[in-house]
């Protein structure tokens, strides 16, 4: 079974790409999760924690993915293991890296 773990993507209005960092999107969230649940959380927080001083906040939506959202070279396989050491999960089995971790 492949292994998947949950997004939370945020979606700028153009008036926000103006050149500031983006790291402030996510706040102090995870932008990968390893289940729904977390990732439905931390979208919740993310929307109501404010706009970041752009006259349209950015919106957030909670996507599913998998090894086959990156790149099939170096570069995304970084990035897949990247995203599942966020999430928590281990990148090749799907089990959690931290069995206490929820």
């Amino acid at each position: 079974m492949a292994t998947t773990l949950f997004e939370v993507s945020a979606h700028l209005a153009s008036s926000f790409v103006d050149g500031r960092s983006m790291n402030g999107v996510w706040g102090n969230e995870k932008q990968f999760h390893r289940t729904r649940e977390e990732a439905d959380v931390a979208s919740l927080r993310l929307r109501n924690g404010g706009n970041w001083g752009s006259p349209t906040p950015p919106t957030y939506e909670v996507e599913e993915i998998d090894r086959s959202r990156f790149s099939e070279d170096d570069l995304g396989e970084h990035e897949w293991r990247h995203a599942c050491k966020q999430a928590g999960i281990h990148p090749d089995t799907g089990e959690p890296i931290y069995p206490h971790h929820h």
